[in-house]
């Protein structure tokens, strides 16, 4: 995820984004990233079309391992404000 994220920084500084350049620039490192690894262009695409973007992007829940959690006192003290 490391290198997905230096990657992205770099590929997409001084411009604006959004989720359609997200899935843009995810798929450019994917075909290089594993490209270096002497992976065929189909089973780059293959993994590719493995990926749910929809639910990656605007699903809501916890990340895939269930682990991170972003609880604060200061957003559990906004949340208390707010209701």
């Amino acid at each position: 995820m490391e290198d997905f994220m230096t990657y992205y920084i770099n590929y997409n500084k001084l411009t604006s984004i959004d989720a359609f350049k997200m899935r843009d620039t995810f798929s450019k490192f994917l075909s290089g990233y594993f490209s270096e690894e002497n992976m065929t262009p189909e089973t780059v695409n293959a993994i590719l079309a493995e990926i749910n973007y929809e639910e990656w992007i605007y699903g809501v829940g916890t990340d895939p391992s269930g682990t991170l959690d972003f609880n604060t006192d200061q957003s559990n003290a906004a949340v208390n404000l707010a209701n």
